[in-house]
């Protein structure tokens, strides 16, 4: 794999374990919490950690061979959520991956006492209804048993 992008990488744990793997200059990730960025470069500045919002990314088409989400698209409303969907399958020139909590139909679950901030969904059967050139590859749930949060994930390559 050349490039790997994550998508609201907060303090980047995914992209560290990531960096240890491929070369840390290949290793991007996104977020809008910028204290969160601040301490991502500070302990691992040879990781690419940008300040971005989800649904305007600063990436040309097809630059990364992997873009994923875990925990980022459960916080998008409707209207938001196409968008940020939109938005990795554009970067993504070849493996898409969410690991979100997944419910059949869209539940809405309290966050820290907020409404509208987090939402349980079919997130790989969105994905594939707003992008048929996505080819599900692995879908699997991940237990709090395993050191999860009960997440679900799919792996998407495109044709």
């Amino acid at each position: 794999m050349r490039s790997v992008l994550e998508v609201g990488c907060n303090l980047g744990a995914n992209l560290r374990w990531i960096a240890a793997q491929l070369s840390p200059q290949r290793v991007y990730g996104v977020d809008i919490n910028l204290k969160a960025l601040i301490e991502l470069r500070r302990g691992f500045p040879e990781i690419n950690g940008l300040w971005s919002p989800a649904r305007e990314l600063p990436f040309r088409d097809r630059w990364f061979d992997l873009v994923f989400t875990i925990g980022v698209l459960m916080h998008q409303p409707e209207s938001t959520l196409p968008l940020v969907m939109a938005e990795i399958v554009r970067c993504s020139r070849r493996y898409v991956l969410c690991g979100e909590y997944y419910a059949e139909q869209t539940t809405e679950v309290s966050y820290r006492g907020q409404k509208g901030a987090l939402f349980k969904r079919d997130y790989g059967r969105i994905y594939q209804e707003l992008f048929p050139d996505l080819e599900l590859r692995k879908q699997a749930f991940l237990s709090r048993a395993d050191g999860w949060d009960d997440v679900t994930y799919w792996v998407f390559e495109k044709r």
